[in-house]
């Protein structure tokens, strides 16, 4: 991260609290996409979220966009949204009027999610390990691994830059995940967290 030799104006901070400050702002954030579909309920996709409330992370560093369909009670998304908002301030959710068109949901979701550094989209049911986004944080900070496709449990974060750089190639986001796995492995770019 390139900083401005004024990047920190406040001379009254000590070199310790300088150093956690630069750490703090040099971590990852990750944009989280739930894909609810119509084969789920609320108690999956709660239990999907429960997964990231409880990351050992700051959960400033994560947005999480819950993406539905008419099919869900309204009721239901705004018990959602309320009750997680207690935890992650940036949570909130979309309604779609169109399932057929995976192009533009993916466009409407991501474009939501544009300023995390990496993207996970998950299904209800899916759980985020609890130290999932930390590995991934001491992977690029403390390792300083060059990393374009990271897994765990079926959970995948892809850094922004990759995905802005191949999804018009393929304009559906689970086909340039598999390609981007498929890449990331040949080039040595793939990380499987345990």
């Amino acid at each position: 991260m390139y900083r401005p030799t004024d990047w920190l104006k406040d001379k009254k901070m000590s070199f310790e609290e300088k150093l956690e400050l630069a750490t703090e702002q040099s971590q990852p954030t990750f944009g989280v996409c739930i894909y609810d579909d119509l084969d789920h309920n609320v108690q999956s996709i709660q239990t999907t979220i429960d997964s990231i409330v409880n990351s050992d992370y700051n959960h400033d560093r994560i947005g999480v966009l819950l993406s539905t369909n008419l099919q869900m009670k309204p009721e239901d998304i705004v018990q959602i949204t309320h009750k997680t908002q207690e935890a992650i301030k940036n949570f909130a959710a979309i309604t779609h009027l169109y399932t057929g068109n995976s192009e533009m949901r993916d466009t409407e979701v991501f474009q939501k999610l544009i300023g995390a550094t990496h993207f996970i989209k998950l299904t209800p049911s899916q759980k985020v390990p609890k130290n999932y986004f930390k590995k991934i944080n001491e992977s690029i900070n403390v390792s300083l691994d060059r990393v374009s496709y990271y897994e765990q449990n079926g959970v995948v974060a892809i850094p922004n830059k990759v995905v802005r750089e191949t999804y018009l190639e393929h304009k559906n986001y689970d086909a340039m995940v598999n390609f981007v796995e498929k890449i990331s492995k040949q080039q040595g770019a793939y990380k499987k967290l345990a």
